[in-house]
């Protein structure tokens, strides 16, 4: 019973570099209750690799096992001179996962992404395919390790998959926009991640609707009120700003995390007003109920409920 950490791979060429870059590393790792995937990327580079933290230069992560895609990630408008939260960050911190870096020394980051899956694989070996892109770094990177480890975590309560998102190109107007959300047995609609080509959010004053949730839109701010971003609830690092404590805001500009609090039916339909002509996409985020089986070894007595929606949930209750 417990949780256990394996790192289940490691190379010095999977890493940010002078251009974007696209990589792609199939792994066997140890069947088992799956809580998440964590990616580690450190880095010695001559200058501070990106305007603020690291995970700006994370533009699409997609993980694929045992041969169904678990997870899709993909970063829209990013680039590594923004100077907000890196949309990776933002994302992972949203939905139950993290992002976390070492902010110590700028030209020596080590940043920790957690990526959460909540999936029993069977017992032997099982494949995980992990296909990252990265921006270009700002500083010449010198040297750097990437690794792959997955937690185990016997007290599984939930399942999260990441659906690939739907790209919607806007007008100056009050448009349909339908989310496409993919047919898996058990699983609601819990968040809808929303991006915008920018650093800039570009609503009207309807904001966006959505049809299940209610007759008025939600605003920016009213987004960042229900998920409790407006109590500075963005953390993220930035070494060229302070080398002892992270940063915080009360926004990430171009991002939303819309909590749909576990709406069924397939699609969801929203109603986007845009002040510009722009393209944004949705990222529906699904979860739904898991089982649960044993780690052979040990016995911990202290158990760590894997429930990543729970940090949306806490974020918005009184």
């Amino acid at each position: 019973m417990g949780q256990r950490w394996v790192k289940c791979y490691g190379d010095a060429t999977s890493i940010p570099g002078a251009a974007p870059t696209n990589y792609f590393n199939g792994i066997n790792i140890p069947g088992g209750p799956i809580q998440s995937i964590m990616i580690r990327l450190e880095m010695v580079t001559a200058a501070q690799c990106a305007a603020t933290d690291v995970s700006t230069l994370l533009s699409q992560l997609r993980l694929t096992l045992n041969g169904d895609v678990v997870h899709d990630f993909r970063a829209l408008g990013a680039d590594n001179t923004s100077v907000q939260a890196g949309r990776s960050g933002y994302f992972y911190n949203s939905i139950g996962g993290r992002y976390a870096q070492t902010v110590d020394d700028a030209t020596a980051p080590d940043a920790w992404w957690e990526v959460p899956i909540g999936i029993i694989t069977p017992s032997g070996n099982n494949r995980l395919e992990v296909a990252s892109s990265w921006l270009a770094s700002a500083g010449a990177v010198t040297s750097g390790e990437f690794s792959v480890w997955v937690r185990y975590n016997t007290d599984l309560k939930e399942t999260t998959l990441v659906a690939p998102s739907t790209s919607y190109p806007s007008a100056i107007a009050m448009e349909q926009v339908v989310v496409r959300v993919p047919s898996t047995a058990g699983m609601v609609v819990d968040s809808i991640l929303v991006q915008n080509d920018s650093d800039l959010d570009e609503l009207g004053a309807q904001g966006i609707r959505a049809n299940a949730l209610g007759d008025y839109g939600f605003s920016g701010s009213m987004m960042r009120f229900i998920t409790d971003e407006l109590k500075n609830g963005i953390i993220f690092g930035d070494e060229g700003a302070s080398t002892t404590a992270a940063q915080f805001a009360v926004a990430r500009l171009g991002c939303f995390i819309l909590p749909t609090f576990g709406l069924t039916g397939g699609d969801v339909v929203l109603q986007v007003d845009s002040s510009a002509a722009t393209t944004r996409t949705y990222s529906p985020v699904l979860r739904g109920p898991v089982g649960s089986s044993a780690i052979g070894g040990g016995v911990q007595t202290l158990m760590v409920p894997a429930e990543p929606s729970s940090a949306l949930v806490r974020a918005v209750e009184n």
